[in-house]
């Protein structure tokens, strides 16, 4: 069971770094990424643009996974366990959210 959850952490982990990252809760990429990038590259606005839609389909299907992932794990798990796991899951946000913010 130890291992179990070693590995679903060690899986989730990149996806709550990527909410963190955008610090919105899976709602909207974060633009600061994008603007990184126009900076960087001298982006026209039509790649910005197109760059954009891709950011955003991305960010939708990680955020379906991570959902889809989430609902097989708290299906596995007795109410007990599942409680645990939500609070797990609250603090681990919490903390990467306090270390995203300057």
């Amino acid at each position: 069971m130890k291992k179990t959850v070693l590995i679903l952490s060690l899986v989730c982990l990149p996806v709550f770094k990527i909410q963190a990252a955008s610090d919105n809760n899976y709602e909207t990429p974060a633009a600061h990424k994008l603007d990184h990038l126009a900076e960087v590259l001298k982006l026209s606005p039509e790649q910005k643009s197109k760059i954009d839609e891709i950011f955003k389909v991305q960010h939708e299907k990680f955020a379906a996974i991570h959902k889809q992932s989430h609902d097989q794990v708290t299906g596995l798990l007795s109410a007990e366990q599942a409680e645990k796991w939500e609070e797990m899951r609250r603090q681990h946000q919490a903390q990467l959210q306090k270390q995203a913010k300057p």
